[in-house]
């Protein structure tokens, strides 16, 4: 009779996982990353048919050498501080001057202006909703005063704190721009609709233009899709190239720009609402001179780089189509059933700031054809990371996703906000005109906001998948103990918390069916964890037989942690070995 025997060790599981699709599956036709229904509340974003390995809503940190993983911060409303009042429409841009100390709003065809004390100035007619987001640039006039240029498609507006709004309404204004101007030098730059032109304002005047004053790129990089600034550099990104303009001090009535042509880059731009800058780096959805889409970065000398893996290359593929090309967002729109196109801008988390890639952001969760998804991109670890969160929208939740197009940091000392990371809120409803918030590092998850009746229905996870694995051993063997180790609070006497819902383990198979149905998995909940740790670390186990298999892949779903992190994950594996 064969006997078992059994060897046993505690094997440390990977926590710098980057997002990653199963291989096998990048050449499906159709963006559906995810298979969601209505009713999925709960352990969303588990097709492990699909997800090969991810984090989601955890981001790493480090402390000296310590690697952690930290639960992103928070969601809550803004409060009645920034409450514009009247029914949401469509949003299309939010934006902090820091120089005029005011935040500026665009939804539908609206620029709200925030003067003080909660109340707010409206410019009207700003274009067509559906022309798609706005754009906004900071600038100093002759006078020396501060200013914002906000500007859509057809219009645009000044706004400074003493002088009101004034509209740009010079005829030689270019009739219909790429909504994304730049300042420097005293100039506001913008690209014309459907041209190779990049326009300018007069030195120190937002509302004076000439129709002699611009300069066109290179023919062969096609039209442009979006301006951006890198340090004293105007950057054009084209359909078919990056092109690079300094100010040369040329005297009017031609351009200030001349172009830098040994930066020039055969590197395409497919979507401007793509693009985002921070701190001299620009990023964008683009593709190479094969026409191979992915996410590209462009550093502060001008160089640029891909920054997507092949998995997130295939999710930009499946977003990106010849309408987004020349700059128009013509399918912007506000109902649940619509397909909105890619959207990104800078979003901090834990004082770090993450490019926040978001997809299908606008797609009802019944819809198969695509399901929201978003990703930051984490430049110091150079992973993808899922961002993730449940919303509550009438009588439906959306598990998934990021349902917040814009975003900016508010800083003052005048709101009760304080200096808080302000969303637009695309779910809100008819009634529910709160701007959303991110928390502080001290906050935590008890429900997801949101205008519908069920916004305390679910909370967004804190999730690990690991891929399909043997741990090294071809034959049977079991998981039989977890254990985690956790970074605590500073305060010993503050709970550390994973609770009031358990943490699960999921396992399955990771392959379809026969069928081509997706696999079905097994949840095991360990008991739901509530203690004070002492300063440093807690190691935590927790033990049961919980599944024999050959192979097999895991995911961790955790509810909270509070302002603590995951330090380490082990599992212990039982080799069974018959002799």
């Amino acid at each position: 009779m064969a006997k078992v025997q059994e060897k046993s060790q505690w094997i440390e599981m990977p926590l710098l996982l980057d997002w990653e699709l199963d291989q096998r599956n990048l050449g499906l036709a159709g963006p559906n990353i995810y298979s969601r229904t209505a009713t999925d509340v709960g352990d969303y974003s588990y097709d492990s048919s699909t997800i090969r390995q991810r984090l989601c809503n955890l981001l790493p940190q480090k402390s000296g050498e310590t690697v952690y993983l930290k639960q992103r911060n928070t969601l809550t409303t803004s409060g009645a501080f920034f409450d514009k009042g009247g029914a949401v429409t469509t949003p299309r841009g939010i934006f902090w001057g820091n120089t005029i100390n005011r935040l500026l709003e665009f939804w539908g065809t609206t620029l709200y202006v925030w003067s003080s004390s909660d109340t707010y100035t409206t410019v009207t007619s700003q274009g067509a909703a559906t022309d798609g987001p706005g754009g906004f640039a900071e600038g100093i006039n002759s006078s020396g005063v501060a200013y914002v240029f906000a500007a859509v498609v057809t219009d645009a507006t000044v706004v400074t704190v003493g002088a009101g709004n004034t509209a740009v309404t010079d005829t030689d204004f270019p009739a219909s721009i790429i909504p994304m101007p730049v300042y420097l030098d005293g100039y506001i730059f913008v690209a014309q609709q459907g041209t190779r032109n990049i326009y300018n304002s007069a030195v120190g005047d937002a509302t004076s233009w000439a129709a002699s004053t611009y300069i066109a790129t290179e023919e062969r990089g096609g039209n442009i899709v979006g301006l951006a600034r890198i340090g004293k550099m105007v950057v054009a990104l084209c359909e078919n190239s990056v092109e690079f303009f300094r100010d040369a001090g040329i005297p009017a009535p031609n351009s200030p720009l001349q172009r830098i042509s040994e930066l020039t880059s055969t590197i395409g731009c497919v979507n401007r609402a793509t693009i985002a800058t921070h701190e001299d780096h620009v990023y964008f959805v683009g593709k190479d001179s094969s026409g191979l889409v992915g996410v590209f970065r462009i550093d502060p000398s001008g160089k640029i780089g891909r920054i997507s893996s092949p998995s997130v290359d295939f999710l930009m593929y499946q977003h990106s189509d010849s309408a987004n090309i020349s700059g128009v967002i013509t399918t912007w729109a506000t109902t649940l059933t619509s397909t909105r196109p890619a959207r990104a801008y800078m979003i901090p988390f834990h004082g770090k700031w993450y490019y926040g890639l978001h997809c299908n952001w606008g797609t009802s969760i019944t819809s198969v054809a695509g399901a929201p998804i978003s990703l930051l991109y984490d430049s110091e670890f150079k992973i993808w990371i899922e961002l993730s969160t449940s919303h509550a929208t009438g009588t439906n939740v959306i598990p998934g996703g990021w349902p917040y197009p814009f975003g900016t940091l508010v800083n003052t000392a005048t709101s009760s906000v304080g200096k808080r990371f302000l969303l637009q809120n695309a779910y809100g409803g008819t009634t529910d005109t709160d701007l959303a918030r991110l928390g502080n590092d001290d906050d935590y998850e008890t429900a997801d906001i949101g205008g519908g009746s069920n916004a305390s229905v679910s909370k967004a996870k804190n999730i690990i998948t690991w891929p399909l694995m043997s741990f090294g051993h071809a034959g049977r063997k079991s998981l039989n103990g977890v254990e985690i180790a956790l970074i605590g609070s500073t305060a010993p006497a503050n709970a550390y918390t994973i609770s009031p819902q358990p943490a699960f383990i999921h396992h399955g198979r990771y392959l379809t069916n026969s069928t081509g149905a997706t696999p079905s998995y097994t949840s095991y909940s360990l008991a739901a964890l509530s203690f004070n740790p002492p300063q440093g670390e807690l190691v935590h186990y927790l033990r049961t037989n919980l599944v024999s298999f050959y192979q097999q892949w895991f995911q961790l779903a955790l509810t909270q942690l509070d302002d603590g992190g995951i330090n380490t994950i082990r599992f212990r594996i039982t080799a069974h070995e018959e002799q």
